[in-house]
């Protein structure tokens, strides 16, 4: 998640950073998709999985746009996973 963190941050983005620890674990996992963390929560949908999140944090911010050609922001995208 430091990479989804760090395109917010760039992109100027405002974001809730939402952590717990291992005791809460048990509770929550029944509700993340596929039993897993990260997850990402956009107006009550749930995106799952670090490259997923990562491509939609790149994308809304345009942060990758302004600094890398448009020919190589696939590649990345993959590298930042």
């Amino acid at each position: 998640m430091e990479t989804t963190r760090l395109l917010f941050t760039m992109g100027g983005m405002p974001f809730e950073d939402a952590t717990f620890g291992f005791d809460k674990w048990g509770e929550l996992k029944a509700t993340m998709p596929y039993g897993q963390v990260p997850v990402l929560e956009v107006d009550g949908k749930v995106l799952a999985q670090s490259s997923a999140i990562e491509r939609y944090a790149a994308k809304l911010t345009g942060v990758l746009i302004r600094y890398v050609k448009p020919v190589m922001l696939p590649c990345y995208c993959s590298q930042a996973h």
